[in-house]
C-alpha cells in the first residue's frame, strides 16, 4: 500500500508492507546486504529476479485513507503490533487531526481499546518526559502499563479521571500527583537508575495486590519503607485483621508441631525452642488481660 510522496514527485512512501520491500530489495541488490552488514541471503536466481523486480501495490492519494485498514489490521485485528507500537499510531492519527471517536469507528472498536491504549500512551510520555526514569521497561512491558492504569484504586491514588480521554492530552496525571506516580512505576516496573526492583513478580499482583494497598495510608507507608508487597497487603485492611492473621497462623502452626513433637521428645535444640515460646505466649496473654 504505498501513497504519493510529497518530498520527491514521482515517488512512492509505502505505508503497508515495509518489511516485504526492504527484503525484496536485499534479495536483488547484494551490495546492499554487504552496506548493512546482512548474511544468509540466498542468490536469486535470474528468472526469480525479474519476478522480483516489480512489487504489486496499491496506490491511495492519501494516507488518510489507508487508516481504516492499518488500524483493523494493527491494532484490533490479527496482524497485530505490539502494544507500544498501537499507542504511537494513535497519537500519530490524532496529531493528523482525526478525533479518538473517528479512530475507534475506523477499526470497528467496541471496547474502548483506543483509548484505553492512548491513556497509557500519555502517561508514558509524561514519565518519560517529567520523571528521570529508565522508560526501556515500560516500553519494553507497555501491556503492564495498561493493565496498571486500569485499576481503579491506582487510578484514584494517581488523581487520574476514572474516565478515559476523549481527546488530544498533554499530560493525565495531575502535575502534583507525579511523585506518586514515580512510585507506583517504581513498584511494578522498577527503577534501574535507583537500584529499585519492581516489587510485583506476575502481573495479577497489580490488581489483587497492589490495588487494595494503594486504598490504605498505612499500607502504602509500609511498602514505601520496606518493598514488601506482601507484607503491605497484609496491612491493607488494617492491623486488628493483621494481628488476627497472625494468631490464627500461630494457632495452625503450633498444632502442626504438637503432632510431630512425640517422635523429638529428647531433641535439646527443640526443646530449648519450645522453652523460648513460653514467656513470648505468656506476654501476649498479658497484654491481653491488661486491655
Amino acid at each position: 500500500m504505498v501513497v504519493p510522496s510529497s518530498s520527491e514527485p514521482g515517488k512512492y512512501v509505502v505505508v503497508e508492507g515495509n518489511r516485504r520491500v526492504a527484503t525484496v530489495k536485499l534479495l536483488l541488490d547484494p551490495r546492499l546486504r554487504e552496506t548493512l552488514k546482512v548474511a544468509g541471503f540466498p542468490e536469486v536466481a535470474a528468472g526469480r529476479r525479474e519476478e522480483l523486480a516489480r512489487i504489486p501495490s496499491v496506490l491511495y492519494p492519501t494516507r488518510d485513507e489507508i487508516v481504516p485498514y492499518l488500524g483493523f489490521r494493527h491494532i484490533t485485528g490479527v496482524k497485530t503490533w505490539e502494544p507500544y507500537f498501537k499507542a504511537r499510531y494513535i497519537s500519530r492519527l490524532l496529531d493528523q487531526g482525526l478525533t479518538l471517536e473517528q479512530i475507534e469507528q475506523s477499526i470497528g472498536d467496541d471496547a474502548s481499546t483506543v483509548k484505553k491504549l492512548y491513556q497509557s500512551l500519555v502517561v508514558f510520555q509524561q514519565v518519560q518526559r517529567d520523571l528521570d526514569m529508565d522508560i526501556k521497561d515500560l516500553r519494553d512491558r507497555f501491556s503492564l502499563l495498561e493493565v496498571m492504569l486500569g485499576q481503579t484504586a491506582i487510578k484514584q491514588f494517581l488523581s487520574i479521571s476514572r474516565r478515559l480521554p476523549t481527546a488530544k492530552l498533554d499530560q493525565i496525571v495531575p502535575t502534583e500527583a507525579l511523585p506518586k506516580l514515580r512510585e507506583v512505576i517504581s513498584w511494578v516496573f522498577g527503577d534501574s537508575k535507583r537500584g529499585e526492583v519492581a516489587v510485583i513478580s506476575d502481573s495479577r499482583q497489580i490488581s489483587s495486590r497492589l490495588g487494595p494497598v494503594v486504598l490504605k495510608p498505612e499500607a502504602v507507608e509500609w511498602l514505601r519503607q520496606t518493598r514488601n508487597l506482601e507484607q503491605a497487603y497484609e496491612r491493607s485492611d488494617g492491623e486488628r485483621a493483621l494481628l488476627i492473621r497472625r494468631l490464627s497462623q500461630i494457632r495452625r502452626v503450633s498444632q502442626e508441631a504438637i503432632g510431630l513433637l512425640p517422635s523429638f521428645r529428647s531433641d535439646a535444640e527443640i526443646a530449648a525452642l519450645l522453652a523460648d515460646l513460653v514467656p513470648v505466649l505468656e506476654a501476649l496473654l498479658e497484654r491481653k488481660l491488661r486491655s
